[in-house]
């Protein structure tokens, strides 16, 4: 927090606030009223753990009601932010007003509108220092989640671009069912060894998980249940059939019946 701010009457309901949250927090020279977060990261360099800083690229602007009011006043306000903007790197920058509960008219209104066409500025009103200290708080707790959400945001975008059909091997199913059939073929080709026609074969006796699943509670051999299920390579004179096979028989039945995750 900037020196100055710690020297304001309202100060004392932020640090509080903080300190009953064990957030360190620390002085600096700054413009009026400005405060920003620093996040300590640990690096391993040569076998030695290694703790920095670096600064985050969000900051926060208190800005008293009657300052507010005389910007408004005097049309200013626009270049009071572009002044901080010169004189800082801010890439997200939220100006607090505090002592009122939102804009009052029109003027105001508009002005606040013209400083975000402008910059990337936000807006908030604190009526009360309670109020202040925890809009504070949570803005604190936000800025240090960024690097989880970051994450969090990434393996979604990767989720996303699987289940959008971006990728060769995903089936597309739409909302009338239409490639649940490709999709349960797909499944059973998982099994190490199982082709196309492995999965065929058994998807044109068993077309459904649910049909499997009934099928092999209604069989004392398990095991031995698909062995028997004809394989037909080819066509015309030059079909083939052969029979899926004990091994990969066992394999499904170990894995649709299995409840041991050690065995699977």
């Amino acid at each position: 927090m900037e020196n100055s701010l710690l020297q304001e009457q309202f100060a004392s309901s932020i640090v509080t606030v903080l300190q009953e949250h064990n957030i360190p927090f620390k002085g600096f020279n700054s413009f009026s009223n400005h405060i920003t977060w620093l996040r300590k990261t640990q690096t391993l360099e040569n076998m030695v753990l290694k703790e920095t800083e670096c600064h985050e690229s969000h900051h926060l602007v208190i800005m008293p009601l009657k300052m507010f009011t005389k910007h408004i006043k005097e049309t200013n306000l626009l270049s009071y932010i572009q002044e901080i903007y010169v004189r800082t790197s801010f890439k997200h920058l939220t100006v607090v007003i505090f002592g009122s509960n939102g804009p009052k008219d029109y003027v105001q209104e508009t002005a606040m509108l013209e400083v975000e066409m402008s910059h990337k500025c936000l807006w908030h009103f604190a009526k009360t220092e309670e109020d202040l200290a925890n809009f504070i708080l949570t803005v604190t707790k936000s800025v240090a989640q960024i690097p989880y959400k970051q994450e969090q945001q990434e393996k979604y975008q990767q989720q996303n671009l699987y289940f959008k059909d971006s990728n060769k091997d995903t089936v597309r199913v739409d909302k009338n069912g239409n490639g649940l059939g490709r999709l349960w073929q797909q499944m059973l080709t998982m099994f190490p060894l199982a082709r196309l026609e492995h999965a065929e074969a058994i998807t044109s006796v068993y077309p459904t998980p649910k049909a499997l699943f009934q099928a092999y509670k209604n069989c004392d051999n398990k095991e031995a249940m698909l062995q028997e299920l004809q394989i037909r390579r080819g066509q015309g004179p030059l079909t083939s059939v052969r029979k899926l096979g004990p091994e990969l028989s066992k394999k499904c039945s170990k894995f649709f019946n299995s409840t041991e995750n050690t065995l699977i």
